[in-house]
């Protein structure tokens, strides 16, 4: 069975052969053996006077130097190649990183035959192998690399670093801790500058704006006057005030109608009114008399007898159970001595509601509702 030995490109490699006699026993003290190269690629076979593979027939020198033997008492019938055979040396190679070359190592014994060699060996040079170490290396290159720009060691568990320069817009407010920049952290120029761009019109931060503000307060100061306790104070007493009012007049929009149009409200008004002229003077009552069957409250039927529109712009007053009102006459007539009013009663009179016809106008005291 053939041994394989796979190696680099222009690599050195130790060769050697064990030597036994036909018992198997080992051979000592051996001159006579030699290794032969042979390419498989080819078929040409190595010559050692000149390191180049050529046909059989060209090679001058097919047999290498003799081998030695490694040691007499401890490593007796091993023999070896003194110093390896170098690779490089062959002046016509074929192997490379894309091309792997084989050879056959073949051990042979000159002018004798009483050894017994093994079989021969085989080599195979660059390919793959090739491919493998320079992938290594690059690795390792860039491992050295990565190497020498970490430090030596970690900080809290973290890697401990400076910064020198950054790209722009790769720092954002989330990622600064709060309070991280103080005034110790900023350069004299840099707080100055920032003085002048808050104070300068050239900037969003107007200074004619600022001092526009402070020259409005200077001057609204000794308005204010001074206050009870303190301004903030008396604000707060104006907010109880206000409120108050609010609960004030939520209490009151409770108690109003909905519609402004409704006419509640304008009766309600006539019949607070009204329990003012309860009281009037019978002085200022032109006409007393009593509401008859069939009146309403735009219509007050009663036992007067006088003309039509006799009554016509006179105020009527109405004294009834649910409250006394007054309204205006817009016409009066005979039948049924009808009294019609501008608006209509908060109620329907009953017979012999008190009706008085008063001796105020229209014209002298106006409407009612």
């Amino acid at each position: 069975m053939t041994m394989t030995n796979r190696i680099q490109t222009g690599s050195v490699e130790p060769l050697a052969t064990f030597a036994v006699n036909n018992a198997g026993a080992p051979i000592t003290g051996l001159a006579n053996l030699h290794f032969r190269l042979r390419r498989f690629s080819d078929g040409f076979w190595f010559d050692f006077s000149d390191s180049t593979f050529k046909t059989n027939a060209s090679v001058v020198t097919l047999d290498s130097a003799a081998l030695t033997e490694v040691d007499a008492t401890d490593g007796r019938g091993l023999y070896e190649l003194a110093s390896g055979f170098d690779f490089s040396s062959i002046t016509n190679p074929t192997a490379g990183p894309t091309t792997e070359e084989n050879y056959f190592i073949i051990p042979v014994q000159v002018g004798a035959s009483n050894a017994n060699l093994p079989a021969p060996g085989e080599v195979r040079e660059g390919g793959f192998i090739d491919r493998i170490d320079a992938t290594l290396s690059d690795i390792e290159t860039d491992t050295s690399d990565i190497q020498s720009r970490l430090p030596a060691a970690l900080v809290g568990g973290r890697i401990d670093s400076d910064v020198g320069a950054m790209q722009a817009n790769t720092v954002t407010a989330a990622a600064i801790a709060t309070d991280a920049i103080d005034a110790d952290a900023l350069a004299t120029s840099g707080v100055n500058e920032i003085r002048d761009s808050i104070i300068s019109d050239a900037t969003t931060f107007q200074g004619a704006d600022i001092a526009a503000t402070l020259a409005d307060t200077a001057d609204m100061q000794p308005k204010l006057g001074t206050p009870v306790v303190s301004i903030s104070a008396d604000i707060a007493a104006v907010k109880v005030d206000t409120a108050a009012t609010l609960v004030d007049t939520a209490a009151i929009d409770a108690r109003l109608p909905t519609d402004p149009a409704d006419e509640s409200l304008q009766q309600a008004s006539h019949t607070q009114t009204q329990a003012d002229i309860a009281a009037i003077n019978d002085t200022q009552v032109a006409v007393s008399t009593t509401a008859a069957v069939g009146s309403s409250a735009t219509e007050i039927r009663t036992g007067l007898t006088q003309a039509d529109n006799f009554f016509n712009g006179m105020l009527v007053q109405v004294e009834n159970t649910a409250g006394v009102a007054v309204r205006r006459i817009n016409e009066y007539r005979n039948i049924n001595g009808a009294i019609f009013v501008d608006e209509p009663l908060p109620f329907t009179p009953a017979i012999s509601d008190v009706v008085r016809i008063l001796t105020w106008h229209d014209d002298s005291f106006g409407s009612i509702g």
